[in-house]
């Protein structure tokens, strides 16, 4: 996981690693430690060059880049931007999305576009 400045400074010892197939971000620890605020999908100019430099280093090495995401939009840009391995979302998220969506059809309501992290 790379979640500290530590694992940013240190991303080609960790890379290097003898039997290591690749890291994975956790953007929310990461962008407290950089920013002051968690947040999984941060524009914050750190947050950006932080996660361009993991997935870069990733692909100089040829090793997998992973990275959470918070919705399946956010998952297919990771992707676009050569992630191998997202998740689209946690358990809770993905629940509270699909039961949203649920009330909101059944009250004939629009489908509601944002709701809670799930932390």
């Amino acid at each position: 996981m790379i979640e500290t400045r530590e694992g940013l400074v240190n991303i080609d010892v960790i890379l290097d690693t003898d039997g290591l197939d690749g890291v994975f971000i956790g953007p929310n620890d990461l962008s407290l430690k950089l920013t002051g605020a968690a947040s999984a999908e941060s524009a914050h100019p750190d947050m950006l060059s932080a996660i361009e430099r993991v997935v870069s280093k990733c692909r100089e090495k040829h090793k997998v880049a992973g990275i959470f995401c918070t919705s399946g939009a956010a998952a297919a840009q990771r992707i676009e931007e050569g992630f191998h391995f997202v998740t689209p979302a946690n358990d809770v998220m993905q629940l509270g999305r699909a039961s949203r969506e649920a009330i909101a059809l059944a009250r004939g309501n629009d489908i509601p576009t944002t709701g809670a992290s799930g932390y």
